[in-house]
């Protein structure tokens, strides 16, 4: 299947939700705490680009399912055979402190998995899309995974949601 159609609808979506995020960015009203829980946050401009995205979506693929990390399942959610993530917010703690490290996230997965995915940070203008089999791109140049081959030649960083933190000791890799 030809995903283009939707991979444009998802970079529009992005990009109208993209002018929420920058005009409240490190300052968003009403934050409120997830099941109690003080390092997982959620904001009224959560809602309100979720909402955005849906509806936007919804209006060119009514046939399709949408899960929202705020909101959940829209009520068709059994019927659809493609079916849209949306986390309208991902980094809503460096959202409220004015850390540029968030983004609007939006993925596309099929009957065989993901198919297409958008990430887009408003606040350093960085677009990141893909359609399965055709690669990915950041603002429309190609990327690529680097070629280095062992762990201690390489350099990363990783973080976990506190929801998936547990009481086992910290790991770390030394060489």
């Amino acid at each position: 299947m030809d995903y283009t159609k939707h991979l444009e609808v998802a970079v529009k979506a992005a990009k109208t939700a993209g002018k929420i995020f920058a005009a409240n960015f490190g300052k968003p009203k009403n934050v409120k705490k997830k099941n109690n829980d003080p390092r997982n946050l959620v904001t009224e401009i959560d809602f309100r680009i979720e909402q955005l995205l849906k509806k936007k979506i919804h209006s060119a693929f009514p046939e399709n399912c949408i899960m929202g990390e705020e909101m959940g399942w829209e009520e068709n959610h059994s019927s659809g055979k493609l079916k849209w993530y949306l986390d309208p917010i991902d980094g809503t703690s460096n959202f409220i402190q004015g850390l540029p490290m968030a983004c609007i996230s939006i993925g596309l997965w099929d009957d065989k998995g993901p198919a297409v995915g958008v990430v887009y940070n408003p606040i350093l203008k960085e677009m990141y899309t893909a359609i399965r089999g055709q690669g990915a791109f950041l603002n429309n140049k190609k990327i690529k995974v680097s070629k280095t081959r062992t762990l201690n030649d390489s350099f990363g960083c990783i973080g976990s949601p506190p929801v998936y933190r547990s009481n086992a000791p910290a790991r770390s890799f030394h060489s």
